[in-house]
């Protein structure tokens, strides 16, 4: 029985054949998706078979790009020669031992697999998601692991959520940041998260925060891949935790903000307002400040990136946090951001695509330089940006000499003062 697909491959008026022959000239003009198979390509499957290729490496410090194996010549390069990058550092050079390292992904290790040395074959454990190292002309020190301090007393820290842009990547969310501080007297812990792009909500439970505890939001704009995850978020504020929640969340934006939720509440639901417990949204034009739970000072500064779109600047007792968003160049906002702990800084492109609307590496020199943080963290930079150069040298050489580093998720930095 002739089959009813290949039947409906054959021209009208054309006899049958026999399909071992070759094909005939009047054959030649159908597309080549409906040419017949003929003598061993007709033996060649349709689904390759996948066990028998050879297994990806996930190259050390190139955001998540996977190398072949010896078996794949074209893409040997990336997994020979690919050079680690540590966390975070001044601009120094690469030692040859990071050059011969990789993650290995057989081992599942909080997320992070484990950093093999090929020459020694020693298998290091990759600790990224407890401290950070900075490089200095002194030798190497360690930001102190955020958390507790050393009297047992409970500090204000960030922790990267999600670093990533516009483009999805395997190892990073999208733009969102939890800082967490003592309450002061009587008032409760703050747990703040800064933006909330896809992705976030399930680095969240990776990390092992307690996304339910959330205290404040606070949202630069509108655009997705910073506010893509809050149906996501106030759906399992809703239905997801194990004890019903009492305490009100607030949310800090723009102008705007108070619209977008509405228009968000009838795209996905009325939970995005009334997820169960009460939801009080304040809005903040540049200038303005507030009080968030526990204490802290909440201040806006507006940035050249969308109409409405706003940096933060978090002010307690005895630490300060700034968050850029998405920002163009703005000399004021280097005022605004000086002397904070830590400031979470856009870096998106290279100075040859610099455009109106983000930052590049020299117009990020300049801003840190008028803010003169304690760390400089720089984050939403797109892949290619990040695969193909070394960013913080890049910032270096634009002029700035504090200390700086490469967001990635799980980084935590301690930001009290002292």
């Amino acid at each position: 029985m002739r089959s009813p697909v290949r039947a409906s491959r054959r021209r009208p008026g054309l006899p049958d054949r026999d399909l071992g022959q070759p094909p005939r000239k009047e054959d030649a003009a159908d597309p080549p998706a409906l040419r017949r198979r003929t003598g061993p390509d007709r033996a060649r499957p349709a689904v390759r078979d996948l066990s028998r290729e050879a297994e990806p490496v996930l190259s050390a410090g190139r955001g998540g790009r996977a190398a072949g194996r010896d078996e794949h010549p074209a893409v040997r390069p990336h997994a020979e020669g690919v050079q680690g990058r540590d966390a975070v550092h001044r601009h120094h050079a690469q030692s040859a031992d990071d050059r011969e390292r990789r993650l290995d992904l057989r081992r599942h290790d909080a997320g992070g697999g484990r950093l093999l040395d090929r020459r020694r074959g020693a298998q290091l454990r990759h600790a990224e998601l407890h401290h950070a190292e900075l490089r200095h002309t002194g030798g190497v020190r360690e930001i102190e692991p955020a958390g507790r301090g050393p009297a047992g007393k409970a500090r204000a820290e960030l922790i990267v959520v999600g670093c990533g842009t516009v483009v999805p990547e395997a190892d990073r969310a999208a733009s969102s940041y939890w800082v967490s501080s003592p309450g002061t007297g009587s008032s409760a812990h703050a747990r703040v998260l800064f933006d909330c792009g896809p992705g976030a909500l399930q680095a969240l439970a990776r990390l092992g925060l307690p996304w339910g505890e959330i205290t404040d939001l606070a949202v630069t704009h509108f655009h997705a891949d910073h506010v893509g995850a809050l149906p996501g978020l106030f759906f399992a504020l809703r239905h997801g935790l194990s004890r019903p929640r009492s305490r009100p969340l607030t949310v800090w934006g723009p102008a705007g903000t108070r619209r977008f939720f509405e228009k968000l509440a009838g795209a996905c639901g009325d939970f995005v307002l009334d997820p169960g417990f009460p939801v009080l949204i304040e809005e903040l034009s540049p200038g303005e400040a507030g009080e968030l739970s526990g204490g802290p000072r909440l201040e806006a500064h507006k940035t050249p990136h969308t109409e409405e779109s706003v940096a933060w600047r978090l002010e307690g007792g005895a630490f300060s946090f700034g968050y850029t968003g998405d920002s163009g160049p703005s000399t004021e906002l280097g005022s605004f951001m000086r002397g904070v702990s830590a400031l979470v800084c856009e870096c998106s492109l290279h100075d040859s695509q610099a455009t109106d609307n983000h930052l590049s590496p020299t117009r990020v020199a300049e801003l840190a330089a008028a803010a003169r943080p304690r760390l400089l963290v720089l984050t939403h930079i797109y892949p290619h940006f990040r695969e193909d150069h070394d960013v913080t040298r890049l910032v270096a050489e634009a002029g700035y000499a504090g200390d700086a580093c490469i967001a990635r998720e799980g980084l935590r930095v301690s930001l009290t003062n002292g």
